[in-house]
């Protein structure tokens, strides 16, 4: 990832590391305990190396990072199914991108589940880790997606 800003949230940061964990656990077949172990020891307090430099994070919210990737799991059939339904036809959620998945999964349940957070904010943060991973027609896609689902979700 092509990271250019340096000055993370506390709920930015962990919508960045569950995205992270959830591709971990997608790649991987990693178990949720482990991963969100592994994440609270090792990765949500320190630095992540870009190729910039070091992007510090603050001390990222572990209750919004752990409440994701629960709630993703935890959810992922209903989040599935509302992200398929979007997709153009003939595809579907498994033909992504696994970056792009987690993406969508993470914003989905947050849109779909977490009505305390803001529509704008959710949609332009996941949108923008998008365009930091993607260029524009998969940033596009998400942007329109979550459109739809907040549309669908927060009404």
């Amino acid at each position: 990832m092509s990271v250019t800003s340096t000055a993370y949230s506390g709920r930015e940061a962990a919508r960045l590391m569950a995205v992270q964990a959830l591709y971990q656990m997608d790649i991987a077949e990693a178990p949720l305990e482990k991963v969100i172990e592994e994440f609270n020891t090792y990765r949500l307090a320190f630095p992540i190396e870009t190729e910039e430099g070091n992007v510090t994070f603050p001390d990222a919210d572990r209750d919004h990072f752990e409440a994701l990737l629960r709630g993703v799991i935890d959810e992922q059939r209903h989040i599935d199914k509302a992200i398929n339904d979007l997709l153009r036809e003939g595809w579907v959620l498994k033909r992504l991108d696994i970056t792009l998945r987690a993406i969508m999964r993470a914003g989905t349940f947050e849109l779909m589940f977490c009505k305390d957070i803001p529509v704008k904010v959710c949609i332009a943060e996941y949108t923008s880790m998008a365009n930091a991973y993607f260029n524009a027609p998969e940033a596009g896609m998400a942007n329109a997606i979550f459109e739809k689902i907040a549309n669908t979700s927060r009404s």
